[in-house]
């Protein structure tokens, strides 16, 4: 396992990261016993979906929970190189946080307006805009222009300030691979992540599972009117971490 600025990555990107693991060794879990509710013959179809929302809602909640925790670290991660970079705003300096936005829309219009090769590229404009900007101290142009270029892929002038600036070279450097790694756009954490209702409660969320779970100990109809004795309960294996989630 690698270590960028606090975030924990696999060896490549195509293996998961250690929460990622941990999601799926839950939904394996949870497979096992969804598959020994649907074989037990003894039970009816509405106890079925009863048993299984009560063991997918619970395994549901702790997949989207290491989902958040993985999008928080990197988060963290990134805000801890990007302070490496560029410092920190003042929440409190109107003028600053005005004159940092101006410069991200001044360097996004010049992205998106400007041909992306060519001698008078998006890229090549921004490296000589850096230029003026470290030249003059713009800290808040600097910050824009670096930024855009790692959401760009501006590799040359990423490369050029990076020779140009030793001393932030590492922060630049681990930016770069730090972005291969976002939650957000990483298809292997897509699918890890992605852990629909089975069929038998197809489309709910997890608060529906946990109220149709919860049609067990209070069979009424949502107008309350008394229904029928339900199915019998289901009597099979719960996973072990069942009832600390309930």
């Amino acid at each position: 396992m690698g270590l960028i600025a606090g975030y924990t990555t696999p060896p490549d990107l195509s293996s998961p990261t250690p929460l990622e693991a941990e999601a799926t060794a839950i939904q394996r879990e949870f497979e096992q016993a969804l598959q020994v509710i649907r074989s037990d013959t003894r039970t009816t179809a509405e106890g079925k979906r009863i048993a299984i929302a009560e063991i997918w809602a619970p395994a549901a909640e702790r997949v989207a929970a290491l989902q958040r925790r993985q999008q928080e670290s990197y988060d963290s991660a990134v805000a801890r190189l990007e302070r490496q970079l560029y410092g920190t705003i003042d929440s409190s300096d109107s003028a600053a946080i005005v004159g940092t936005r101006d410069a991200f829309d001044r360097v996004e219009k010049l992205a998106a307006e400007q041909p992306p090769t060519g001698p008078l590229s998006a890229e090549r404009q921004a490296t000589q805009l850096l230029d003026r900007a470290l030249k003059t101290g713009d800290q808040p142009l600097v910050r824009a222009i670096i930024a855009t270029a790692m959401n760009r892929g501006w590799h040359e002038l990423l490369a050029g300030f990076v020779a140009a600036h030793s001393d932030l070279g590492d922060p630049v450097s681990n930016m770069i691979e730090l972005r291969k790694w976002d939650p957000a756009v990483r298809m292997v954490t897509y699918y890890t992540f992605r852990f629909p209702a089975p069929h038998e409660i197809t489309g709910a969320t997890i608060e529906r599972a946990y109220e149709i779970a919860d049609e067990r100990s209070n069979p009424t109809s949502p107008l309350g009117t008394p229904q029928p004795a339900g199915p019998r309960p289901y009597i099979g294996e719960k996973p072990s971490w069942l009832s600390a989630h309930r």
